[in-house]
């Protein structure tokens, strides 16, 4: 997980990532078409059930927020979503109880994208993340739809790197 693109860490003064070796780069890109290949078996499997941005048979990113304006059925899985917000880093900083002045310090945020989204009916016993990343049962009534993240990876195992990566999207949100 990088929350940078190299571009942006430039800009910051910040050192790049160091280009890959040869076989690392290798098992990047296996990871790249397997994860391409799953999307592709959720699109046979779901049909009409997927929102996704497909060019030359590539699943590239679409705006989250976009998709959620349209009010989608239940349930959508959304390939690729992305989203951003000019005050996501103060307004999620803040919540976890960061200083301003600790947030001053930190670079502005840039565009989250986790591998897929599913969009659907809530079930009676489902937990909300709140903006602290506390969580707490949704009261009874909310008509909200449940946002579930998943993080696709070529591995033999998860691991909780794999894990945070989906705790933090699930806290941004919230926020």
């Amino acid at each position: 997980l990088s929350l940078y693109t190299p571009t942006e860490l430039q800009s910051l003064g910040w050192p790049v990532p160091l280009v890959a070796r040869p076989a690392v780069q290798i098992l990047r890109d296996r990871g790249i078409e397997w994860e391409q290949a799953k999307m592709a078996d959720l699109e046979g499997a779901f049909g009409s059930a997927i929102q996704a941005n497909k060019r030359n048979s590539k699943f590239r990113e679409i705006e989250l927020l976009g998709v959620l304006q349209q009010n989608p059925p239940s349930p959508t899985f959304v390939l690729q979503p992305s989203f951003s917000d000019p005050n996501l880093k103060p307004t999620f900083l803040t919540n976890l109880g960061l200083s301003t002045s600790a947030i001053t310090q930190i670079p502005s945020f840039g565009t989250f994208r986790p591998d897929i989204i599913s969009i659907q009916t809530r079930a009676d016993d489902e937990i909300e993340v709140m903006p602290s990343g506390a969580t707490q049962a949704v009261a009874q009534g909310d008509q909200r739809k449940a946002l579930l993240i998943f993080d696709i990876k070529h591995a033999g195992s998860a691991n909780s790197s794999y894990s945070s990566e989906v705790a933090l999207y699930a806290v941004l949100l919230a926020n």
